[in-house]
């Protein structure tokens, strides 16, 4: 008889192939088990291994042993007549199909799945990462500032743990990092950190200068900002909390990215797209042009580039605000840059920013029924999104819904919003607080949103407020100021009409309840102004 045949007969393969079958099925559910509770991955590799050794295990005791009516008896000592392995194979071709049935229906139930489910919440797929906040150098020069570098590495240290987006290493932990004899990546890495936090900070006659930088675990520098402010104006804390803020925000979108995005445009594409984009954020109208052809380049070269189509629209948008309104040729011009933010919400559905732009766009034009439908979209993919948050909270005050507003307001300071989307939320929380004949808090909103960003989206909101306020006098200072900012800017321009709006609803309930000295709307307050003298 050859070695073949015993096996066969011997039933060893039946064993391996129910063994194996079994095993895979252990797995499955092993691996389910162990995601949901957080094993660490060595736990899994351990089971692995054992279910290796025990296959062996299993081939060499069906090979040695055998099944019969008195028991497990060794091969050996069994008469041909006793044996039942016929029988007992006939048992396990059972076994095996039975399996198979259960693999079989499982991988029905999960066919088509990937490994990052689309409808799992962000706020898990961002939890992952771990952030390490380096002490802060004192580059004044003077030892006696160095308090200032050290209270600063702490109070960012306590204000990222408190947000609870992702872990940070401990503040020991960190101060550690001068003692060792490690390079700042290696350090971060020695700790388990995806992102590291460095910087510096200098305290003069002129006020505070801050240099932040985050970096990524291969030494990629995914964010960087200089703050300057002027003495006697602002705190340390206060520049430590903005620091949080944008510091959290730029881990979010970046984890947002890499979980989103596995492939990359161009190189030479996205070159083009960041000068782009480095002119629209600073809002400066003598470059526009530059910046157009910048971003032209980068769709010409990858034209599925969804980045480059919404930087495209919000250059326009920016562009549209910076020049007299033209009544004859405004609509078309709103449409197009509409179809710019359309065409980076179809290549990227979920992208927060294209999403943000495109439900504001269409709000501004009346069409509220199509920029709800996409705000639900992105929010349902994207609910950890500062600026989708932000825009969305705008549209539901547009809309006169107070509470969902401020709920969303809420959210976006605690996700860590950018300078101009937490300035959009003290916007809208003075609105809501006027709405709500609450003047003190609306007041002290409307000054904090000043504070933080005086952009071409909230200034003229911020000016309106003031004067309905009654402060009349700051807000002729803040026309004067935008004017020389933005002089194309215009409270009859429809893109500021999603801001305005809601200043122009609550001035017509005032009326209403008998308040008739104010002011009828917005276009009124600025009419007012203009013809006040300086």
């Amino acid at each position: 008889m050859s070695f073949f045949r015993e096996l066969k007969r011997r039933n060893v393969f039946k064993v391996a192939t129910a063994y194996v079958v079994m095993a895979w099925l252990v797995m499955q559910v092993t691996d389910v088990i162990l995601n949901n509770v957080g094993a660490p991955d060595w736990v899994f590799r351990v089971i692995l291994l054992l279910l290796g050794i025990g296959f062996l295990l299993a081939v060499f005791l069906a090979w040695v042993y055998e099944l019969t009516v008195d028991g497990i008896r060794k091969e050996t000592d069994i008469v041909g007549s006793a044996s039942v392995a016929r029988y007992t194979g006939h048992k396990l071709k059972y076994v095996i199909i039975g399996a198979l049935g259960i693999a079989v229906i499982y991988l029905v139930l999960n066919w088509g799945r990937t490994d990052v489910d689309a409808q799992v919440p962000l706020q898990t797929l961002v939890a992952r990462p771990a952030v390490i906040v380096l002490p802060f150098e004192n580059i004044s020069g003077d030892e006696n500032q160095d308090y200032l570098a050290f209270g600063l590495t702490d109070e960012l240290i306590a204000g990222l743990q408190r947000t609870k987006n992702f872990p940070v290493v401990s503040r020991n932990a960190s101060l550690e990092y001068h003692d060792s004899k490690l390079n700042a990546n290696e350090y971060a890495n020695s700790l388990g950190a995806s992102y590291r936090v460095e910087g510096s900070i200098s305290n003069g006659p002129d006020g505070i200068r801050v240099l932040a930088t985050l970096s990524g675990a291969g030494d990629n520098q995914v964010w960087a900002e200089r703050f300057q402010r002027v003495a006697g104006q602002a705190e340390l804390f206060e520049v430590a909390d903005e620091l949080v803020a944008k510091i959290a925000t730029a881990v979010l979108q970046s984890e947002v990215q890499r979980v989103q995005r596995t492939d990359r445009p161009p190189k030479d594409a996205w070159e083009h797209y960041v000068r782009g984009l480095s002119i629209v954020l600073t809002f400066d109208p003598d470059k526009f042009e530059y910046a157009r052809r910048q971003l032209d380049q980068a769709v010409e070269i990858a034209p599925d580039m969804a980045e480059a189509w919404w930087a495209i629209g919000e250059l326009e948008v920016n562009n549209y605000l910076s020049q007299p309104l033209l009544e004859e040729t405004d609509l078309e011009r709103l449409h197009t840059i509409i179809n710019y933010f359309r065409k980076s919400h179809e290549l990227s559905p979920f992208h927060a920013a294209a999403c943000g732009c495109l439900g504001y766009m269409l709000t501004s034009l009346g069409q509220r029924n199509e920029a709800l439908a996409v705000y639900k979209q992105a929010l349902e993919a994207n609910p950890m999104s500062a600026r989708l948050r932000s825009d969305y909270a705008l549209y539901l005050l547009w809309n006169g819904q107070y509470e969902e507003a401020m709920e969303n307001a809420d959210l976006v300071l605690k996700l860590g919003a950018f300078s101009m989307d937490r300035a959009f939320v003290w916007i809208i929380r003075s609105s809501v607080a006027m709405a709500q004949d609450n003047p003190t808090e609306a007041l002290e909103a409307v000054n904090r949103a000043i504070f933080i960003s005086k952009d071409p989206f909230t200034m003229p909101a911020a000016v309106a407020l003031l004067y309905a306020l009654g402060e009349q006098s700051d807000a002729k200072r803040l026309l004067d100021e935008m004017q020389q900012s933005f002089p194309g800017i215009s409270p009859q321009n429809p893109l500021l009409y999603v801001m305005l709006k809601p200043i122009d609803d609550i001035l017509a309930q005032q009326r209403e309840r008998g308040e008739e000295n104010g002011p009828v709307d917005v276009s009124e307050i600025y009419r007012l102004l203009n013809e006040t003298e300086p």
